[in-house]
């Protein structure tokens, strides 16, 4: 995903297809910064007997500053579970959550010399 999208959508699919199912969705740091890189998001929502997936999107910050490619996980927890840390437990699973990697396509600097020949002459020791 490239930082100039503006937004990340990610597909939240449901596999137990006979039942209303309520859970949360968070973004979780890594090597990008909240608020900074992306916007913090943590929502709790339902999803209904009939419904198959979820389309959920979340900002991502367009700057001008060159950066190396970063990355955030969007983890699905249980909003009813005990809190560990202060927040509910993820749900497990290795499908539960979602590496995203922003891909930034601003160039970085250019180094270069005031002068670009140099003479030198051989010397006596």
């Amino acid at each position: 995903m490239t930082e100039s999208n503006g937004t990340v959508e990610v597909t939240i699919i449901k596999k137990v297809t006979n039942q209303d199912i309520t859970f949360g969705y968070r973004t979780v740091a890594d090597t990008a910064v909240p608020e900074k890189d992306y916007t913090h998001t943590n929502r709790v929502v339902n999803m209904k007997r009939k419904d198959t997936e979820l389309k959920i999107y979340i900002p991502i910050v367009n700057d001008e500053e060159w950066n190396p490619d970063m990355d955030f996980f969007v983890d699905l927890y249980d909003p009813n579970g005990a809190e560990e840390n202060g927040e509910p437990p993820r749900f497990f699973g290795v499908d539960t959550r979602c590496k995203v990697t922003i891909l930034d396509e601003d160039f970085p600097g250019t180094i270069g010399f005031e002068l670009t020949d140099i003479r030198v002459s051989k010397g006596n020791k």
